[in-house]
């Protein structure tokens, strides 16, 4: 294999139809069973649809990249059907597995960043840059809640995918073509959502119908129903159903569920600032569950009314579709076990100082990351008392009192994450700690036969 030599092995693919609604079908169902890894949380409207948004991207990418491997004769195995599993974005090519990471640049912010504009060529000849200034600087990451003893990969593949614009700031549009999306928050997550609550009802067979109703202040104005579906399960299959919805009235699904992952609703540009559509759940299984953190929580009260409106600053909805011109460049590949190598050549970053904006500055061991460290560590001992063998790094060699000696990019920060910066990550933007390598350490995407 060969590491790339040149800007053109970098792989530009763009996006076709199938590939959009390869990743709506499965991010509309999939939101219970998907792991929250970035600590959104389901107490906000905007922190939830970020969880979906997710979702999708990490989808979407994967498509993309299957439908390419699949053109240049490679043999790929990915199945979505299987969403409640824990290794459903494994990315098998050959009988390897990999796992694919992913990186979004915004285009739009270039100028007011003042980085230069984002390009293959510009990734290549930045490929060895190690930082520390942060406009010029590429790292690869994976995070440390990813590292496990437990499930093995064969590698990495890493990839950047771009769009003009914000994805997650759009707001609805008349005629945009938009696929709006909203998810449950607060207690219509938990009842809506929890596992423990749906496999509950799934081992009684006994669901809830989803009652909607749009309270509108141009009431007598609105003749058009607002036409809104329902994504979820029915005892593990997926189900869904379309309802429309009047003003001034409630109408209740036919279709009992016995989870909710999002509703879609068309054309909410239609909504007026005081409009507001109110989801409850007529619950058939009234068997209370407790929350085993705080049991004096019932994860299965459906006494509750989540309301959505069309958002004042930001929107409420989330726009599932990609335009046109999106695409992702493929930089390369590399072996498990050397990315666990690759990165202890590397230095450790913090967020840049005042008074030096454009870098980062050397990362310190804060009392919370050598906890951190230790519980890796101890994890990783653990599995090796049992007789097994990994190659999962040991971090305490790579720590002392105060230095770290590795390219681990680092978070910190009580209330608000406050981590390094890179390209694609600018100041303040980086939501956990991860290790890095640079693209000039991964071997070409033509070696993956």
């Amino acid at each position: 294999m060969k590491h790339i030599s040149e800007a053109t092995e970098i792989w530009e693919a763009g996006v076709t139809e199938a590939d959009i609604l390869e990743a709506i079908s499965y991010s509309t169902v999939s939101l219970p069973w998907t792991f929250d890894r970035m600590g959104y949380g389901g107490n906000s409207q905007n922190g939830i649809n970020e969880r979906l948004f997710h979702i999708r991207q990490g989808v979407l990418n994967q498509s993309i990249l299957q439908r390419v491997l699949t053109e240049r004769g490679l043999e790929c195995k990915k199945d979505w059907t299987h969403y409640r599993d824990s290794d459903v974005f494994d990315f098998s090519i050959n009988n390897s597995v990999f796992d694919v990471k992913t990186f979004h640049v915004i285009s739009s912010k270039t100028a007011a960043l003042h980085r230069d504009e984002f390009s293959r060529s510009l990734v290549f000849k930045q490929r060895n840059y190690p930082g520390p200034e942060w406009r010029s600087f590429f790292p690869l990451m994976v995070a440390l809640t990813q590292v496990s003893v437990n499930k093995h990969k064969d590698g990495y593949i890493f990839g950047i995918s771009e769009s003009w614009d914000d994805l997650r700031n759009r707001a609805p549009q008349m005629g945009d073509n938009g696929f709006w999306c909203t998810a449950p928050f607060g207690k219509a997550f938990q009842f809506f959502q929890s596992p423990l609550a749906i496999n509950a009802r799934e081992n009684a067979e006994q669901g809830f119908k989803v009652s909607t109703k749009l309270v509108s202040t141009q009431q007598c104005f609105r003749t058009t129903p607002l036409t809104v579906t329902l994504f979820g399960e029915w005892c593990s299959q997926r189900r869904e159903e379309t309802l429309h919805v009047s003003a001034g009235r409630a109408i209740t699904s036919k279709l009992a569920f016995t989870a909710l992952s999002c509703i879609r609703v068309e054309h909410p540009a239609t909504l007026s600032a005081t409009d507001q559509l109110e989801i409850t759940a007529l619950s058939r299984f009234n068997v209370a569950i407790p929350k085993p953190s705080d049991p004096a929580i019932n994860l299965n009260d459906a006494d509750f009314v989540w309301v959505i409106t069309r958002g004042q600053q930001r929107s409420n909805f989330i726009d599932l579709r990609v335009p046109d011109s999106y695409r992702v460049f493929w930089l390369g590949h590399i072996p498990l076990s050397e990315f666990y190598e690759c990165f202890k050549k590397y230095r450790a970053y913090f967020i840049p100082h005042p008074s030096s904006p454009t870098s980062n500055t050397d990362a310190r061991l804060s009392p919370g990351a050598q906890k951190k460290f230790a519980a890796l560590d101890k994890r990783r001992q653990k599995f090796i008392d049992k007789g097994n063998k990994t190659i999962v790094p040991h971090f305490a060699p790579l720590i002392s009192s105060s230095d770290i000696r590795a390219g681990i990019m680092m978070v910190g920060g009580a209330i608000k994450p406050l981590g390094a910066a890179c390209y694609f990550y600018p100041p303040y933007a980086l939501r956990e700690s991860a290790m890095y390598i640079l693209p000039a350490d991964l071997y070409r995407m033509t070696d993956l036969n």
